[in-house]
């Protein structure tokens, strides 16, 4: 984007932008996942490329604080804390792949795809980058399925508005 320096992006970046333009051919499943967050962060070790999380049974709770980038306060996200790898398969093969989608109305589709999305990021069956890995969730639907909006992201800005007050 414009004014965007290309050494400051991370280059997972760049690597979820060629999913754009070639995307990873899978059985839309749980491996099929892996190999998406392994493509996107095969250059930072520390996001453990295509590798999912530890499952431990013996902790009944898995959690992080998350803190939205305009806001102050910290929230606790409660997430699966096993089976998560299970629960990923499942989700992606209820929706039905690419054919799930496949003629239905766009807000239908839109509203499949939100929920596939929310269930996933429940799972967070990746050890790091689950959120970046999922908006990648493109590359597992060919540009080609009929009724896939083009989505236009220009003008909408990289880095988040903070919040002001109105009067």
């Amino acid at each position: 984007m414009e004014g965007d320096e290309p050494a400051s992006m991370h280059p997972s970046f760049l690597r979820a932008y060629q999913l754009e333009l070639n995307p990873i051919r899978g059985q839309f499943d749980a491996d099929h996942l892996r190999r998406v967050h392994g493509h996107i962060f095969q250059d930072s070790p520390e996001f453990s490329p295509g590798v999912f999380r530890e499952s431990k049974p013996e902790f009944p709770h898995y959690m992080k604080n998350r803190k939205l980038a305009a806001c102050v306060t910290r929230h606790r996200v409660h997430y699966m804390p096993h089976d998560f790898a299970a629960r990923v398969d499942q989700v992606l093969g209820e929706l039905g792949g690419v054919e799930g989608l496949r003629g239905l109305p766009l807000e239908q589709a839109a509203d499949r795809l939100a929920t596939l999305y929310r269930d996933l990021d429940h799972a967070h069956s990746l050890v790091a980058g689950n959120s970046r890995s999922l908006r990648s969730l493109r590359s597992f639907t060919p540009h080609g399925w009929p009724g896939k909006p083009a989505i236009d992201w220009t003008g909408v800005p990289r880095r988040p508005t903070p919040l002001r007050a109105t009067s």
